[in-house]
């Protein structure tokens, strides 16, 4: 099969060009996460209402990941994440925002990095992104602050709106795939005793390469 990273970036180039957004699935996303695909791309089409709500009338607090993991888990596409600072927006008792902040993932990386900022799917809070954003500098997060977008889900957009540069975009990489099942490239890593290349060696063995569509790195400073 043709290696489809540069069709890949075409297709998306295109789509941002005429005023698309793209979002790329796996083929294991699609078959063992239909719940979770179909709510990323009912959020995206969504035509009938939801319930508004204006940040001024929520509650703000600094939390623990048990009390926000399971809102995560049924909100963002990723899911939960490990973290130094929990803060979730309430509204009537109900977890409708959240924002997760910690050390960088990537080395020789200053400050702090936002690993996760999520709505719930059913509300619709304008400027939340600003509002939670202003409350997590009063309660410790400093900056600079970096986060990483995934270009096979999001545009950046929402980033340009919290006041986050571009600065620059993170190669493209790849998964091992077999019988239907993706496997990250650190999980089969070619034995040092190993003569021949990684490719050569999972090609014999009838593993095919996919690949992702890199991330794009923002900074607010």
């Amino acid at each position: 099969l043709r290696d489809s990273r540069e069709i890949d970036r075409k297709k998306r180039r295109l789509a941002i060009e005429n005023g698309f957004e793209y979002v790329m699935f796996y083929e294991d996303e699609i078959k063992n996460n239909t719940l979770k695909v179909f709510k990323t791309i009912s959020s995206k089409l969504r035509r009938e209402p939801k319930i508004k709500v204006r940040p001024q009338k929520l509650v703000f607090k600094k939390v623990d990941k048990k009390d926000i993991e399971g809102f995560l888990n049924n909100n963002h596409y990723i899911g939960s994440a490990s973290a130094k600072y929990y803060f979730a927006a309430y509204f009537n008792d109900i977890i409708v925002g959240a924002m997760l902040f910690g050390q960088p993932t990537r080395q020789n990386i200053d400050g702090i990095e936002l690993k996760r900022f999520c709505v719930h799917n059913d509300y619709e809070i304008y400027g939340l992104g600003s509002w939670m954003l202003k409350r997590a500098f009063e309660n410790g997060v400093t900056k600079p602050i970096v986060s990483y977008s995934d270009n096979r889900l999001h545009n950046g957009e929402l980033y340009k709106k919290l006041g986050f540069k571009k600065v620059g975009e993170s190669r493209q990489d790849y998964y091992w795939t077999k019988d239907n099942k993706r496997y990250h490239k650190s999980s089969l890593r070619k034995p040092k005793e190993c003569d021949i290349t990684e490719t050569e060696l999972r090609t014999a063995q009838n593993y095919h390469r996919i690949w992702d569509l890199g991330k794009t790195k923002w900074i607010l400073d």
